[in-house]
């Protein structure tokens, strides 16, 4: 009776050991895979953005990209001015609720009785 379940027990930690080395091996074999096909992309991009030396092709494709860098650089600009103005306009209405509690203040009516 103890000599099955040790028995049981044994073959549960060797099922478990398996089962945990399977199941790296399948990991190691899917990070493997996600390596070459990040390769096959990378060799893929560069064949099909081969552009021969001295070639008017390439002249396009070049003013095509400084275009495209301006075309980002205009857009990052307008994005910091648009930040750039909203937060000074969240400093302006900070400031106008601060002077309107500020001139609440001013204009509290005190009773005679209070300033005698």
């Amino acid at each position: 009776m103890i000599q099955l379940s040790l028995d049981e027990e044994l073959s549960q930690m060797l099922y478990a050991e398996e089962l945990a080395k399977e199941t790296a091996s399948q990991e190691h074999e899917k990070y493997n895979l996600e390596k070459a096909l990040e390769l096959q992309r990378k060799v893929w991009d560069q064949v099909h953005t081969f552009v021969p030396k001295d070639s008017k092709i390439k002249s396009e494709v070049m003013k095509r990209y400084r275009f495209h860098l301006q075309q980002e650089s205009s857009k990052k600009q307008k994005l910091d001015q648009q930040t750039n103005e909203e937060e000074e306009e969240v400093k302006a209405q900070v400031d106008n609720d601060q002077e309107v509690e500020e001139m609440k203040l001013y204009m509290r009516i005190v009773p005679d009785e209070d300033i005698a």
